[in-house]
């Protein structure tokens, strides 16, 4: 079995305020019990997360509660502080991108776009800044987080990776996660994902 991760990414925090709004995310999920509040490296990859918590399953529906990936290793909560995207979303999940002023789209085989892409990212990744990129068809430049992505990259200075949970938008819910965190925070977000 591969892993996977749902992604809410916060779009309108500022760096400054990043860590601050972390926290609080992290203190409402550990008090409506969705997450324990004891961080380690054990339950997510590559990070510290913070284990699944003792409510999670009244959160499910009872038909879902027979897949219950809170006993999996790998089912934590990672939240990430920094200019960052989806990264993960680059690899085998990747289905393309769209430009968005000629909404031409690209398969992420696609050794013109590829060209532009790695350019982008390049410059993305020494800067840590808004970047822009060439579309190959129309020849104008737009910014790399206007693009459509299929998942979505997310840019952002916060996100919180759910490791092995079930997608945010089915029905197996009884809250919204999403929602949740929208309304601590009064920003707006984006859900993405990633298999690895």
């Amino acid at each position: 079995m591969s892993d996977h991760c749902e992604i809410i990414v916060n779009t309108d925090v500022s760096l400054d305020d990043a860590e601050r709004v972390r926290n609080s995310v992290i203190a409402e999920l550990g008090r409506l019990g969705i997450i324990k509040l004891n961080p380690t490296s054990e339950c997510v990859l590559g990070g510290v997360g913070y284990p699944v918590g003792p409510k999670i399953a009244s959160y499910l529906v009872a038909s879902s509660r027979s897949r219950a990936f809170w006993t999996l290793r790998t089912s934590g909560v990672e939240p990430i502080v920094g200019y960052h995207f989806n990264d993960l979303g680059l690899g085998e999940s990747c289905e393309g991108f769209g430009c968005p002023l000629c909404r031409n789209w690209f398969t992420s085989d696609d050794s013109s776009f590829l060209d532009c892409m790695g350019d982008a990212f390049d410059t993305w990744y020494k800067s840590r800044s808004p970047t822009s990129m060439l579309c190959p068809v129309c020849n104008s430049t737009s910014l790399l987080a206007d693009w459509d992505s299929k998942p979505p990259l997310g840019f952002g200075n916060l996100s919180f990776r759910f490791w092995n949970w079930p997608p945010f938008d089915r029905p197996d819910w009884t809250v919204s996660i999403p929602d949740v965190i929208s309304e601590l925070t009064g920003n707006r977000h984006i859900l993405t994902y990633a298999h690895i």
